[in-house]
Order: structure tokens, then C-alpha cells, then sequence
């Protein structure tokens, strides 16, 4: 997920951090959470969302198994 990257243009290296649709999938059916797609998409959502609230800690798995289990628990209530 984390990538290393050297800009082409000014020759400096950052770090890319992308979390794709098949990643929060991923961390969802390890969790062995029953979910949907639009699950996965609100959760995507909240993360962004939510991110500068976390941004000390960066998104991590357990941030995005939790806005998963978040997404599915309230269309239970």
C-alpha cells in the first residue's frame, strides 16, 4: 500500500500511501465481516471523511476495519 516515490520533475521522494476498494474488501473479509459494496464505499468515505481526526496515526488497518464495522452496525439499528 505504501509506495516510495520520486517525483520526476524536482528529483524529491514522498511516501504515497493508497488504499484501494480491494484493500478495505480485503481487511473486511479477514475480519470475516458480511458486508456489501456499498458498504465498502461508505466506509471508504468515512475514512476520508474522518481522516484529518487520525492523521497523527495515518490510516491503518484497524481504521479502516472500524469504519467498516461502523458502515455495517448502523444499517443494522
Amino acid at each position: 500500500m505504501a509506495t516510495l516515490v520520486r517525483d520526476q520533475e524536482s528529483g524529491k521522494m514522498y511516501i504515497e500511501d493508497i488504499w484501494e476498494f480491494d484493500d478495505f474488501v480485503a481487511v473486511a473479509e479477514g475480519a470475516e465481516m458480511i458486508f456489501t459494496e456499498a458498504h465498502i464505499e461508505k466506509a471508504m468515505e468515512r475514512v476520508v471523511n474522518n481522516y484529518n481526526d487520525s492523521s497523527e496515526y495515518g490510516i491503518t488497518f484497524v481504521t479502516v476495519e472500524n469504519a467498516i464495522w461502523d458502515v455495517i452496525t448502523e444499517g443494522s439499528e
